[in-house]
C-alpha cells in the first residue's frame, strides 16, 4: 500500500524516451534547462517550465 505522504512518480514521468524528447525540444527552443537541473522532470524543473509557460522570461524571478 502506498504511503499517503510519499510523492509517487507515474510510470510515464520516469526517465527515458520522454525525458530525451523534452530535452531535445527545449534545446531546439534554445532553452538549456538541463544545465540548471539534474532532473528535467523534477519539481524545480517543472516550476521553471511553468514560469516560462506563464510568460516569465527573467530567470531571477523563477521559483527554485
Amino acid at each position: 500500500m502506498a504511503n499517503d505522504n510519499a510523492q509517487e512518480v507515474p510510470v510515464a514521468a520516469r526517465p527515458g524516451a520522454d525525458t530525451q524528447q523534452l530535452e531535445a525540444l527545449l534545446e531546439e527552443a534554445h532553452i538549456k534547462l538541463s544545465s540548471l537541473v539534474s532532473d528535467l522532470l523534477g519539481v524545480s524543473a517543472r516550476r521553471m517550465l511553468k514560469a516560462l509557460a506563464d510568460g516569465e522570461t527573467n530567470p531571477q524571478l523563477w521559483p527554485p
